[in-house]
């Protein structure tokens, strides 16, 4: 098990009721295991995180140690996770 900071910005925030935590998970230690343990302790992520598959929304921004990452990105112990939904409007 390793641990990463996660951060929420914009509507994420809001859902997840927090701006930032630390979340443990077990292996895979990808992005997309990460969102998948997101999405278990804040059932309303669900949406904004995945398209009603297993494979990450389009459009959500994943920055791992400041670096964009993609859903496959290993994750190690102690890096900072920074979620980032899509914006829209005009």
């Amino acid at each position: 098990m390793i641990s990463v900071q996660v951060s929420y910005s914009g509507q994420a925030r809001a859902l997840a009721g927090t701006s930032a935590e630390p979340i443990g998970i077990a292996q895979p230690h990808t992005v997309t295991g990460l969102l998948h343990e997101i999405a278990r302790r804040h059932e309303p992520l669900r949406a904004l995180l995945f398209n009603g598959t297993s494979a990450p929304r389009a459009g959500l921004l994943i920055f791992v140690d400041d670096e964009q990452s993609d859903a496959e990105t290993m994750l190690h112990d102690g890096c900072n996770v920074d979620i980032v939904p899509p914006i829209s409007g005009g």
